[in-house]
């Protein structure tokens, strides 16, 4: 009985988000699309703690074309390659993680040559306490489903898990997420998701900062 309740309260949540996305602007897609490159710049170095829990992540994924390259101990981990930091706290922290495949066949289906595998969502980056953003897109999850900690990060804004090959079902507790603006998790279909989360996608009107 709570499960189905839980299930049922995660469904209204996300209609009620798909709405807001009817009510916004509609050159909403075009100006989020510009903020995914917005760059913060930072004086300070990043916490340690952030540091090593982003070198945890670099061990866990299989990186064919070496997109990570640049995530090494011996540098300020705002200074590399898909990541980016904010000091307005008083203190450099991750706030952004663009790990997106730009590069996919004709069917959106990751490139294999480009595509994050693994632990492509991992627990370590729970101590990205100040992560607003996070775009997978484009990589390979292996028809692993989405882990319930998704639900933990709490500050989210944006996420975008679209043509990774997620599968099973999409975990309730990603209705913790109480300051998502953007989920897209448009996927093919070998997910057992109820018909009107297939190819769901939510924008609404607000700044990713």
């Amino acid at each position: 009985m709570a499960s189905h309740s839980a299930t049922a309260l995660l469904h209204y949540y996300l209609i009620l988000l798909t709405v807001c996305r009817l009510l916004g602007d509609g050159d909403t897609t075009s100006s989020m699309a510009t903020r995914r490159t917005t760059t913060w710049t930072t004086k300070e170095g990043c916490m340690e703690v952030e540091r090593d829990a982003l070198l945890v992540y670099k061990a866990g994924v299989e990186d064919p074309a070496d997109r990570l390259s640049s995530w090494h101990d011996q540098e300020d981990c705002c200074r590399w390659r898909n990541v980016v930091c904010d000091n307005r706290t008083g203190h450099a922290h991750v706030v952004k993680l663009n790990l997106q495949t730009d590069d996919m066949y004709w069917n959106y289906k990751p490139d294999e040559r480009m595509a994050l595998r693994g632990k492509i969502l991992s627990s370590s980056l729970l101590s990205l306490t100040h992560l607003r953003s996070h775009n997978l897109s484009g990589n390979d999850f292996e028809w692993k489903q989405i882990p319930g900690f998704v639900g933990s990060f709490t500050r989210l804004k944006y996420l975008d898990l679209s043509w990774s090959n997620f599968g099973g079902t999409i975990p309730p507790q990603i209705g913790n997420l109480s300051t998502l603006r953007y989920l897209d998790l448009n996927s093919h279909f070998k997910n057992s998701i109820t018909d009107y989360l297939l190819g769901f996608q939510l924008i609404t009107p607000v700044a990713d900062k």
